[in-house]
């Protein structure tokens, strides 16, 4: 493909991901009165941040709220310097823990109530689009034919994270970084990607080991010690949390996680009871699609570990985060396939390299039918 034809194809396919994300958010927008706070899903069970109006605040009743509210919470109040704000979190280690997004959201809103849900909201679509970018970018190198970035618009996880409001964006836009990073061989982009995506998500400093595993493999002792310090900004910051912030409502283990596929057995068992209507079959489908994304991903990572080492180490990992998941996160799609985000984005990575992989291609395939019926369910408010 020669240069200009290059160029041409990134940017129809830069225009086709910024439209596709925007047209729905509008529409969401529209619904709510250009309204930004619509997007934090923000229930009536719990107290309001003191910092929000609540005649300005769009409330959903009879709900307890989901994780975006918690993270307006602390971007208005970064500092936690209003008793309020840790009223208004429930558990406020665990939240607190996860500074990165809530931060940014504060320093891209000037510090402006009116303006941090809008800079929270801008930078939710910036991840979504970074990400789709960066797969392209990926598939480039792959010599992928399709277009890449469709893949990351396929995950229904992407579309909930932005529709609620939540940090599973930001950090697996750092882990697509990082893959790029990698497979370009720049070192410091990988590292400064992996110490950002730990202070979205704790939970993403598993993602360290496995770059640490190719870098010692490629360059070395010396290259995967060098990697290994991207975890300790995090670490650090995650002891002096556990340190300094009052412990109400535990540090997120409990229910979030049990012993190893006990909460994917539960949920294997429940599954025949909900299949007789729509609602229950979808929700099949779609841990039907995770299921079939983690094992695609052991698989493909394993075929290809002298070639990737990088990526069997994620499939491992992120397969072994989710035979621990626990009732809490595998009850509801909406929680599994937000909080296992990194494992679609690496089954999707895989899915570039290996043509046939049946497991990764019906996974996607189930995951751009449910990111189709989600986003149609949540701008029309049917379903």
């Amino acid at each position: 493909m020669s240069t200009g034809a290059g160029r041409w194809r990134r940017i129809a396919g830069a225009c086709v991901v910024v439209v596709t994300i925007v047209l729905p958010v509008l529409v969401h927008l529209a619904r709510h009165d250009l309204n930004p706070t619509a997007f934090f899903r923000i229930g009536d069970r719990l107290p309001l941040s003191p910092r929000l109006n609540p005649d300005r605040v769009v409330r959903f009743p009879g709900e307890l709220g989901y994780d975006g509210q918690f993270y307006l919470a602390i971007a208005l109040d970064p500092l936690l310097s209003d008793p309020g704000t840790i009223v208004a979190l429930d558990a406020p280690r665990y939240r607190y823990r996860r500074i990165l997004f809530p931060a940014l959201g504060w320093v891209v809103g000037a510090g402006r109530p009116d303006l941090i849900p809008w800079g929270l909201l801008a930078i939710l679509m910036a991840s979504f689009a970074g990400l789709a970018l960066t797969l392209g970018e990926l598939g480039r190198l792959r010599c992928c034919r399709g277009p890449a970035e469709l893949l990351a618009l396929a995950l229904v996880g992407a579309w909930v994270c932005l529709f609620l409001g939540t940090a599973g964006l930001l950090s697996a836009f750092f882990l697509a970084q990082a893959l790029l990073g990698y497979e370009l061989g720049q070192g410091r982009r990988t590292w400064v990607a992996l110490a950002l995506a730990g202070l979205v998500r704790e939970t993403s400093l598993l993602l360290v080991p496995a770059f640490v595993f190719a870098a010692a493999r490629r360059s070395g002792r010396r290259a995967a010690l060098a990697t290994a310090t991207a975890a300790v900004p995090a670490l650090v910051w995650n002891a002096w949390v556990l340190v300094r912030v009052p412990g109400r409502g535990g540090v997120g283990l409990e229910g979030n996680f049990a012993w190893p596929f006990a909460g994917l057995a539960g949920k294997l068992v429940s599954l025949p009871a909900v299949c007789t209507s729509a609602k229950g079959g979808f929700e099949a489908l779609m841990f039907l699609s995770l299921l079939l994304a983690a094992a695609g991903a052991l698989w493909a990572g394993v075929s290809r570990i002298h070639e990737r080492p990088h990526l069997v180490g994620l499939a491992v990992l992120l397969c072994g985060l989710l035979a621990c998941a626990g009732p809490r996160i595998v009850d509801y799609y909406v929680g599994y396939c937000r909080v296992f985000l990194d494992l679609f984005v690496v089954a999707a990575v895989l899915a570039l390299s290996v043509r046939r992989s049946w497991s990764l291609r019906i996974a996607l395939g189930l995951q751009t039918l449910g990111s189709l019926a989600y986003v149609l369910h949540v701008v029309t408010g049917i379903g």
